[in-house]
């Protein structure tokens, strides 16, 4: 009788567990060959489901599209619903296809698996469905889990309570020295977590991706009324394509992401309302915490142990530094597809993902979207080469490294209007070596910051490091376990690393006319950022190989690791943001509340005057204020072409007057002919307090100007008129 009640028992477990796993036991068992792995990894991949491949398509095609109908057309409410209505035409058909090519791989991998476990007895089952009731139940590892929510909790709390709307050079200014502690901690109990069997590995991505987003949000959290310049231009844009439809002259750059985030406002205010702002500050550190763990994950994943090594590898990854995802603009938005182009070569057979990536990159910022089209011929080329006679293959090799080398020069040259200069290559040559092969030491700091800028000083050459070591290790060791597929991929990723090696000193002769001079390499140095990008699989690899090592230490061994990884990651973060310590003084301050107040004050001074219009002489964070409060709007004719009434670095030419009063007198003469080059009656000259020589041009400026005032002593204005 007790017999019989155990079997009824055991098979009521069976019952109350198969319905988590599927209607019947009949649907359990036709998956049991994959539901076995899938158990025990306790993940459904989310790429692998339909609604995300269907998100991954819409990110990639909305842009295009976007971009297409705003250049032909214009961005109104009819062009969003015509950019939607082709995004889900041409959606539907790329879904189609990529589940059929998903669908045709996945049944070679049953079939195979099939094979191996097709002896396995239903106990075995049974054991399959005890392991994730054990796993539901956490037991002992919730406190873990608690107290990692717990830290973050406190991560965010030190980060709002820091928030800031003046001037900073840097947010650690204002963040309390808590923060830094609470953020150590958050990823020690994350790596604990991630060693821990009981907990499910879709919550351990989960809780990486909070700590991703944490890392990625600080600049903005701290920074209330706005980080960095370009993004106050772009919001500018953005704001006026919304109202307008469209903004003159069409140019072809940055659609991308307007079009995106436009669409995507449009979109959410349907339902509530979220102001077009703050979806653009908000983008790319989201965008950057939501796919990047995702798509390592689906990159490193494998069975077993290997998991927690893939897991904690994505964890360290951030010591390479992330500074281009804490701020939203064009190009840091186009890093992330380019990143997704990437890993979605690897994992499909079928380049198409890849290629809409590609375009909506190229639509996003061209200096990502070349670099990504010529990564996309490497790969076409090293998958069809065996199609083609051997003449044939060196015309195409050659053809297709010549478009990798010369079209991001070439593009910066004709599309900037730029001139040549040849007395740059030695300097950027000479600085490229040493941005690796010099090796630097911190000074006699307190070892936090003595640490910190060890690693940050040699931050190029460790990297370089890990990706010879990975590469090598690939090649060497992987090659012979990686498919065709994915091999041709990898070759692709090292033949476009060193096509863009070369791009990067040639761009060293092309010289910016509407650039600072400080601000000419910019262009260049992003060439290396998409350098680490196009090795960032290598780097993953190889730093997985080094965990899964450790992994295998003693207990001893492991907490040590731990600890040091933990403290590297919180330095790694505290470079990837602006400082101002006795190292490092990164002078570019923020706008703050004082700038947005200025331009109301000289816009109502000048209203009083009745002297409309006017310009303005300041520096890019008054400028940027402007931008914020008038937009647009605001735009004088002059002999040559239109300007703005505020300095633009990029362009205007009020930018040089602004400089020859500062950096020399803040006269009449200045003022005169910046007047009479925008044909205005009335002229202001601003400066901000916080400027290195502030004391002396405000003295120097109220011996002619026509009346000066200040803003809470911090920003001082001075009237000047013909």
């Amino acid at each position: 009788m007790l017999t019989k009640i155990a079997h009824f028992s055991k098979n009521l477990l069976l019952l109350n567990y198969k319905a988590y796993l599927g209607k019947n036991l009949k649907l359990f068992m036709e998956k049991s060959s994959i539901s076995r792995i899938k158990s025990k990894l306790e993940l459904i991949n989310l790429l692998k489901s339909d609604l995300s491949l269907i998100a991954w398509i819409f990110l990639a095609l909305i842009p295009v599209f976007g971009t297409l109908v705003y250049y032909i057309y214009a961005l109104n409410n009819i062009g969003i619903i015509l950019s939607l209505a082709l995004s889900i035409i041409v959606g539907f058909f790329v879904f189609k296809f990529v589940k059929n090519e998903r669908q045709k791989l996945e049944k070679v991998e049953i079939n195979d698996e099939r094979q191996k476990l097709e002896k396995i007895e239903v106990k075995k089952v049974e054991t399959e469905i005890l392991k994730i009731k054990a796993n539901l139940n956490y037991g002992s590892k919730l406190l873990i889990t608690v107290l990692f929510i717990l830290f973050i909790f406190f991560s965010f709390k030190e980060l709002f309570q820091a928030s800031f709307s003046r001037a900073l050079i840097s947010p650690w200014q204002v963040i309390n020295l808590n923060f830094f502690l609470f953020y150590g901690l958050s990823a020690l109990l994350l790596l604990i977590i991630i060693k821990q069997n009981k907990i499910l590995n879709s919550l351990k991505l989960i809780s990486l991706t909070t700590f991703y987003f944490l890392s990625f949000s600080i600049a903005l959290i701290t920074y209330l009324i706005g980080y960095g310049f370009d993004p106050f231009i772009h919001q500018a844009t953005m704001e006026y394509i919304t109202e307008h439809g469209s903004i003159l002259p069409k140019t072809p750059y940055y659609l991308g992401q307007y079009s995106l985030i436009i669409i995507l406002s449009k979109f959410i205010n349907l339902f509530n309302n979220i102001s077009l702002e703050f979806i653009h500050k908000l983008l790319v550190p989201l965008l950057g915490a939501i796919t990047l763990p995702a798509l390592f994950w689906n990159f490193l994943k494998k069975d077993g142990q290997e998991r927690k090594s893939s897991l904690i590898t994505i964890l360290t990854i951030l010591i390479v530094g992330f500074n281009p995802l804490i701020v939203t603009t064009p190009q840091n938005l186009s890093y992330i597809f380019l990143l997704i182009l990437v890993f979605f070569a690897l994992r499909e057979k079928s380049l198409l993902m890849s290629l809409l990536f590609t375009g909506a990159s190229i639509a996003i910022h061209p200096l990502s979207g070349l670099p990504a089209l010529g990564f996309l011929l490497f790969a076409l080329y090293e998958k069809k080469k065996d199609k083609f006679k051997p003449y044939f293959q060196k015309i195409s090799l050659i053809l297709v490294a010549l478009i990798n080398i010369l079209a991001l020069p070439l593009s910066l040259y004709f599309g900037a209007k730029a001139k040549l200069n040849f007395s740059g290559l030695k300097t950027t040559f000479l600085n490229f070596i040493q941005l690796f092969f010099k090796l630097k030491g911190a000074g006699q700091e307190n070892i936090f910051l003595n640490l910190n800028y060890f690693f940050n000083f040699n931050q190029a050459l460790i990297i370089l490091i890990i990706i010879i070591s990975a590469s090598i290790y690939f090649y060497k060791k992987l090659t012979q376990k990686k498919d065709k597929n994915t091999l041709a991929i990898f070759k692709a990723l090292s033949f476009s690393s060193l096509a863009l090696i070369i791009s990067y000193l040639l761009s060293s002769f092309i010289a910016f006319n509407d650039v600072i001079v400080y601000e000419q390499a910019g262009y260049a140095k992003r060439i290396l950022v998409i350098i680490i990008i196009f090795n960032l699989p290598f780097i993953l690899l190889g730093i997985k190989d080094l965990i899964s090592t450790c992994l295998t230490k003693n207990l001893f061994t492991q907490i040590f690791w731990a600890l040091f990884l933990t403290i590297i990651l919180t330095a790694s973060l505290y470079s990837s943001y602006p400082r101002l310590d006795k190292y490092t003084n990164s002078r570019g301050y923020s706008t703050g509340i004082n700038d947005l107040r200025t331009v109301i004050s000289v816009a109502e001074n000048n209203k009083a005057n009745g002297t409309e219009p006017y310009i303005v002489l300041a520096n890019q964070q008054v400028s940027a204020a402007a931008l914020k409060t008038f937009g647009f709007n605001n735009y004088l004719n002059t002999n040559s072409k239109k300007i703005y009434f505020y300095p633009i670095p990029t362009g205007g030419g009020l930018y040089q007057y602004y400089l020859e009063a500062v950096y020399n007198h803040p006269n009449q003469k200045t003022l005169a002919e910046a007047m009479d080059f925008s044909s205005v009656k009335e002229a202001y000259l601003i400066v901000n307090k916080y400027w290195h020589r502030s004391a002396e041009l405000i003295n120097e400026a109220k011996t002619e100007a026509n009346e000066f005032w200040s803003i809470e002593n911090e920003v001082f204005i001075f009237r000047y008129e013909r």
